[in-house]
């Protein structure tokens, strides 16, 4: 009978490593998985901070142009359907801390400050948004018919409050920019205002010593593109010497407008 002999193994002797226990996958729901790449993760504003640009539209504390970045996915605060022409949309200011909201000519920071609007002040929206230095701008109105721009993120509570009124004119003004008196008897008067451009423009004597007033260079005019009205007429010999009142009509129908100047003559 032949015997064999196991030959030792040339190596260093094997060792057997435990296999290490699957590791549970993470669900949903037990947190946020760790940043493999050591990066710094974004922080998250607290919701109800104030960002250094609101900051700079509350109130008394506006100057700063500096723009933030908004998040596109996500829409202003206080945006709402656009206004259309047949309904009248309003918003109320507030997230301002009690400061008010500066209200700009145009939609920047940069813009001139119309006025500083107060917490709680209702304002009609009278025309559609406009993005700006990355930020939302609303076009509003108030009361007094003060209007401009104020950031979407100080408006609150968009309503419907009805229709949208139909607007009325403001009647036209009539201002004296120059006037010829005292003037001496048989020297030319000069009489000049400034009015809306377009409207039809009268002067005419309302107390006058001889029969017959002066008529050649007071006939009606338009007002030119500037508003500018101006008559010039030589006052008659036999004009008594005084005070004589005279009467500027502008407009036609219902819409006219009349103011008194009056002329001394010496």
């Amino acid at each position: 009978m032949a015997w064999f002999a196991r030959a030792a193994p040339s190596g260093p002797p094997e060792t057997l490593s435990p296999t290490p226990a699957a590791t549970p996958a993470q669900s949903a729901t037990s947190g946020p998985a760790a940043n493999p790449l050591g990066t710094q993760e974004p922080t998250r504003e607290e919701p109800g901070a104030v960002s250094a640009d609101e900051e700079a539209e509350i109130g008394e504390g506006a100057g700063g142009s500096s723009a933030g970045v908004a998040d596109p996915d996500a829409p202003p605060a206080g945006r709402g359907a656009e206004p259309t022409p047949s309904e009248l949309r309003r918003v109320r200011v507030g997230n301002s801390e009690g400061q008010g909201a500066n209200m700009r000519r145009e939609p920047s920071a940069a813009s001139e400050r119309v006025k500083v609007v107060r917490d709680g002040t209702e304002l009609d929206l009278i025309g559609v948004d406009r993005q700006a230095e990355g930020r939302t701008w609303r076009n509003v109105q108030d009361d007094t018919g003060a209007a401009g721009w104020v950031l979407s993120e100080l408006l609150l509570e968009e309503r419907v409050v009805g229709p949208r009124p139909t607007p009325t004119p403001a009647p036209p003004q009539i201002q004296v920019t120059e006037i010829s008196s005292p003037v001496g008897r048989g020297e030319a008067a000069t009489l000049t205002i400034v009015t809306r451009p377009g409207l039809r423009c009268e002067v005419r004597v309302l107390l006058f010593g001889p029969a017959v007033a002066p008529r050649r260079g007071l006939e009606p005019k338009v007002a030119d593109e500037r508003g500018e009205c101006s008559w010039t007429w030589t006052v008659p010999d036999e004009t008594v010497p005084g005070a004589w009142r005279y009467a500027v009509t502008v407009g036609t129908g219902d819409a006219r407008v009349s103011r008194e100047v009056t002329f001394g003559v010496t």
